[in-house]
């Protein structure tokens, strides 16, 4: 009986006393606002990639005439610029998403430093791979549609990012390369090509 009676409280303290509707009016909410943030991101996105490919577009235009390094090295920087859009895009989405949710983002930024000594330790190689890719970029070294040959492979260039440069084989594979790994750069394309042929004429040929 007593336990009965335990029950029957129990239920009315916990089960009868919670707002089945105000919870449901808050998931509710929260989906919504989700699912706006989310295409708002989503066409904020749409328009600046558009922005980005039409001042290369134009950039490139302006520029065909000229020598190709340059149009090469604009097609560089534009796969460049899309992808410090795209990790941007992914950064401020996930953050809204993470607020929206609940989740004390300010503090776990806060205390991020904590663990920033063990985060710089394991993220060594990206920023070895983000500074190398910039020094790329600005020495000229290479650009996208060079043909190359770096670390043993060779092919043509198809991107190079802040992360990885891509590389098309002869035999249409696709080669990954981090940043970090370039250190010595044969470049083919960005000089005119010299062919020596040993040619053997008879003596007695007019």
């Amino acid at each position: 009986m007593e336990r009965m009676i335990y029950l029957k409280q129990w239920w009315q303290t916990y089960v009868e006393s919670i707002d089945y509707a105000g919870m449901i009016s808050d998931i509710v909410s929260v989906l919504v606002e989700l699912v706006v943030t989310i295409i708002v991101f989503w066409l904020i996105k749409k328009i600046v990639d558009r922005i980005v490919d039409l001042y290369f577009e134009r950039d490139a235009k302006r520029i065909e005439n000229r020598e190709t390094g340059s149009l090469k090295r604009n097609k560089t920087i534009h796969k460049l610029v899309e992808n410090v859009v795209q990790y941007t895009y992914f950064f401020l989405l996930g953050y809204s998403i993470l607020a929206i949710i609940g989740v004390p983002v300010a503090t776990l930024i806060a205390g991020a430093g904590v663990a920033s000594l063990a985060l710089g330790l394991g993220a060594q190689g990206f920023i070895t791979d983000v500074v190398n890719g910039f020094f790329i970029l600005l020495e000229h070294q290479f650009g996208v549609g060079d043909y190359v040959t770096i670390a043993g492979l060779s092919g043509t260039i198809i991107s190079t990012g802040i992360r990885t440069t891509v590389l098309s084989g002869d035999d249409g594979s696709r080669h990954y390369i981090p940043n970090r790994n370039i250190t010595n750069v044969t470049n083919s394309s960005n000089t005119t090509k010299h062919v020596y042929i040993d040619l053997y004429v008879d003596p007695n040929t007019d």
